[in-house]
Protein backbone atom coordinates (compact mmCIF):
# COMPACT_ATOMS: atom_id res chain seq x y z
CA UNK A 1 0.00 0.00 0.00
CA UNK A 2 2.76 2.27 0.85
CA UNK A 3 4.79 1.85 -2.49
CA UNK A 4 1.22 2.58 -3.87
CA UNK A 5 0.49 5.91 -2.51
CA UNK A 6 4.88 6.18 -3.34
CA UNK A 7 3.81 5.64 -7.06
CA UNK A 8 1.18 7.79 -6.89
CA UNK A 9 2.65 10.57 -5.76
CA UNK A 10 5.54 10.45 -7.74
CA UNK A 11 3.18 10.34 -11.22
CA UNK A 12 1.68 13.16 -9.79
CA UNK A 13 4.47 15.43 -9.12
CA UNK A 14 5.98 14.37 -12.50
CA UNK A 15 2.58 15.48 -14.56
CA UNK A 16 2.78 18.54 -12.46
CA UNK A 17 6.24 19.51 -13.36
CA UNK A 18 5.86 18.13 -17.46
CA UNK A 19 2.44 20.80 -17.42
CA UNK A 20 4.38 23.49 -15.78
CA UNK A 21 6.87 22.89 -17.99
CA UNK A 22 4.64 23.11 -21.04
CA UNK A 23 3.05 26.43 -19.54
CA UNK A 24 6.31 28.06 -19.32
CA UNK A 25 7.64 27.19 -23.10
CA UNK A 26 3.88 28.15 -24.39
CA UNK A 27 4.93 31.78 -24.07
CA UNK A 28 4.94 33.23 -27.56
CA UNK A 29 7.80 34.80 -28.71
CA UNK A 30 7.57 35.14 -32.38
CA UNK A 31 7.77 38.63 -33.72
CA UNK A 32 4.51 40.19 -35.83
CA UNK A 33 5.57 41.95 -38.93
CA UNK A 34 2.34 42.82 -41.04
CA UNK A 35 2.56 42.25 -44.88
CA UNK A 36 0.81 45.21 -45.40
CA UNK A 37 0.35 48.54 -43.12
CA UNK A 38 2.17 48.34 -40.10
CA UNK A 39 0.27 47.96 -36.64
CA UNK A 40 -1.98 50.56 -34.68
CA UNK A 41 0.27 50.06 -31.69
CA UNK A 42 4.16 49.34 -31.00
CA UNK A 43 3.38 46.74 -28.62
CA UNK A 44 1.73 44.35 -31.55
CA UNK A 45 5.21 43.65 -32.92
CA UNK A 46 6.05 41.76 -30.29
CA UNK A 47 9.94 43.12 -30.45
CA UNK A 48 10.26 43.96 -26.72
CA UNK A 49 9.73 41.69 -24.32
CA UNK A 50 8.17 42.26 -20.60
CA UNK A 51 6.78 45.85 -19.87
CA UNK A 52 7.23 47.71 -23.32
CA UNK A 53 8.88 50.64 -21.99
CA UNK A 54 11.83 48.61 -20.84
CA UNK A 55 13.08 48.10 -24.23
CA UNK A 56 14.32 44.94 -23.74
CA UNK A 57 15.05 43.16 -27.14
CA UNK A 58 12.80 39.94 -27.68
CA UNK A 59 16.09 37.98 -28.13
CA UNK A 60 14.32 34.40 -28.12
CA UNK A 61 12.24 36.43 -31.31
CA UNK A 62 15.58 37.20 -32.89
CA UNK A 63 15.84 40.84 -32.07
CA UNK A 64 19.22 41.81 -32.04
CA UNK A 65 20.65 45.21 -30.78
CA UNK A 66 23.25 46.90 -32.51
CA UNK A 67 25.09 50.41 -32.48
CA UNK A 68 26.68 52.19 -35.18
CA UNK A 69 30.61 53.43 -35.24
CA UNK A 70 29.47 57.04 -36.27
CA UNK A 71 26.02 58.25 -34.94
CA UNK A 72 24.24 60.87 -36.12
CA UNK A 73 23.50 63.86 -33.80
CA UNK A 74 19.65 63.92 -33.08
CA UNK A 75 18.94 67.10 -30.81
CA UNK A 76 20.54 65.39 -27.99
CA UNK A 77 18.21 62.21 -27.76
CA UNK A 78 19.94 58.44 -27.12
CA UNK A 79 19.26 56.43 -29.38
CA UNK A 80 19.12 51.81 -29.52
CA UNK A 81 19.29 50.67 -32.64
CA UNK A 82 17.81 46.70 -33.05
CA UNK A 83 17.57 44.53 -36.19
CA UNK A 84 15.01 41.68 -36.83
CA UNK A 85 16.23 39.22 -39.68
CA UNK A 86 13.32 36.09 -40.09
CA UNK A 87 14.18 32.90 -38.55
CA UNK A 88 15.49 31.03 -41.82
CA UNK A 89 16.71 33.81 -43.80
CA UNK A 90 20.48 34.48 -44.53
CA UNK A 91 22.23 38.11 -45.36
CA UNK A 92 24.65 37.76 -48.63
CA UNK A 93 28.01 39.15 -47.77
CA UNK A 94 29.49 40.71 -50.31
CA UNK A 95 31.69 43.76 -49.80
CA UNK A 96 31.29 45.40 -53.15
CA UNK A 97 28.13 46.45 -52.81
CA UNK A 98 25.27 47.37 -50.36
CA UNK A 99 23.77 45.30 -47.67
CA UNK A 100 21.36 43.26 -49.09
CA UNK A 101 18.80 42.68 -46.15
CA UNK A 102 16.25 39.70 -46.79
CA UNK A 103 12.21 40.38 -47.25
CA UNK A 104 10.93 40.52 -43.72
CA UNK A 105 13.91 41.98 -42.25
CA UNK A 106 13.10 44.80 -39.65
CA UNK A 107 15.60 48.03 -38.74
CA UNK A 108 14.11 49.72 -35.27
CA UNK A 109 15.80 52.52 -33.91
CA UNK A 110 14.16 53.91 -30.51
CA UNK A 111 14.64 57.53 -29.48
CA UNK A 112 14.81 58.79 -26.15
CA UNK A 113 15.92 61.07 -23.45
CA UNK A 114 18.01 59.99 -20.34
CA UNK A 115 16.57 60.53 -16.80
CA UNK A 116 16.86 64.04 -15.87
CA UNK A 117 18.10 62.90 -12.45
CA UNK A 118 19.19 59.66 -10.34
CA UNK A 119 16.30 57.50 -9.82
CA UNK A 120 14.17 58.60 -12.79
CA UNK A 121 13.44 56.06 -15.68
CA UNK A 122 13.77 56.92 -19.26
CA UNK A 123 11.70 59.75 -21.77
CA UNK A 124 10.79 57.38 -24.88
CA UNK A 125 9.72 59.59 -27.63
CA UNK A 126 9.32 57.92 -30.86
CA UNK A 127 10.42 54.21 -32.69
CA UNK A 128 11.00 53.68 -35.93
CA UNK A 129 10.94 50.89 -37.95
CA UNK A 130 12.28 50.34 -41.68
CA UNK A 131 10.11 47.04 -42.91
CA UNK A 132 12.20 45.25 -45.73
CA UNK A 133 9.45 44.39 -48.28
CA UNK A 134 9.63 43.17 -51.85
CA UNK A 135 9.51 46.18 -53.44
CA UNK A 136 11.66 48.56 -51.20
CA UNK A 137 11.31 49.42 -47.53
CA UNK A 138 8.57 50.84 -45.54
CA UNK A 139 8.54 53.01 -42.91
CA UNK A 140 6.32 53.21 -39.56
CA UNK A 141 7.06 55.48 -37.03
CA UNK A 142 5.44 55.04 -33.39
CA UNK A 143 4.75 57.96 -30.82
CA UNK A 144 5.19 57.13 -27.20
CA UNK A 145 1.88 57.94 -25.16
CA UNK A 146 2.78 60.52 -21.77
CA UNK A 147 2.04 57.81 -19.28
CA UNK A 148 5.16 56.19 -21.49
CA UNK A 149 3.37 52.24 -21.98
CA UNK A 150 2.72 52.80 -25.24
CA UNK A 151 3.65 53.88 -29.05
CA UNK A 152 0.67 55.06 -31.25
CA UNK A 153 1.61 54.88 -35.11
CA UNK A 154 1.89 58.20 -36.42
CA UNK A 155 0.55 58.61 -39.86
CA UNK A 156 2.01 61.89 -40.89
CA UNK A 157 5.05 63.51 -39.53
CA UNK A 158 4.90 66.35 -36.61
CA UNK A 159 7.29 68.67 -34.78
CA UNK A 160 7.06 68.58 -31.12
CA UNK A 161 8.50 70.38 -28.54
CA UNK A 162 10.55 68.86 -25.40
CA UNK A 163 12.74 70.39 -22.47
CA UNK A 164 15.90 68.36 -21.01
CA UNK A 165 17.88 68.84 -18.85
CA UNK A 166 21.14 67.77 -20.89
CA UNK A 167 24.74 67.77 -19.22
CA UNK A 168 23.02 70.10 -16.22
CA UNK A 169 21.61 72.73 -18.84
CA UNK A 170 17.80 72.79 -19.46
CA UNK A 171 17.60 72.53 -23.10
CA UNK A 172 14.50 72.78 -25.40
Amino acid sequence: MRAGISILIFFVFTLTLIQCTKESNSIDNSVNIPTGKGHDLLSTYNIFKGNLSDIIPNEAGGIVPYDLNMPLFSDYAKKKRFIYIPKGAIIPFDTTNILQLPVGSVLIKHFYYGPDLVGESDHHIETRLLIRRDNGWQTETYEWNDSQTEAVRLVTGKTKELTHKINGTLKT
